[in-house]
């Protein structure tokens, strides 16, 4: 395998990535310049997108904003993330403090159940706890 230019200034890193990098960011490894996370997310049961961060959002719902501007209109409304985390044999687990982000995974979108099927009985209301967002295509 040849050695990639400047390799031995770059952290150790995946060789396609530290190219990419080297490209972006000149020889020298500088703070925001390779990804500070590589993840799919699966924002339906069989649509995942890749999401490269070049830097760590500042919390949760500052990633779900940058991902709902990334992936429109795919991903819209109200949801919540759950991450594959390694500590328990990559079971899901709600993502709450971004600090848990891992820098190489796969995220899942979970959006709140919506029953449309209720209805009320003559003395009792029932609402729904969740508002149900509709996607932009199924109001046209």
């Amino acid at each position: 395998m040849n050695k990639l230019p400047h390799s031995s200034s770059w952290p150790s890193i995946h060789p396609i990535v530290q190219v990419v990098s080297q490209f972006l960011c000149g020889p020298e490894p500088k703070d925001g310049c390779f990804p500070e996370a590589l993840l799919r997310v699966y924002v339906a049961r069989d649509t995942a997108l890749k999401l490269t961060l070049l830097e760590r959002p500042k919390s949760v719902e500052e990633l779900k904003e940058i991902m709902q501007e990334r992936f429109k209109p795919r991903l819209y409304g109200d949801f919540s993330l759950h991450y594959e985390d390694l500590d328990f044999d990559g079971d899901l687990c709600l993502l709450v403090d971004i600090q848990e982000l891992p820098e190489k995974g796969t995220l899942r979108v979970v959006r709140p159940e919506c029953d449309t099927s209720s209805t009320a009985s003559s003395d009792t209301d029932i609402l729904p706890h969740v508002q149900c967002v509709t996607a932009p295509e199924e109001l046209a």
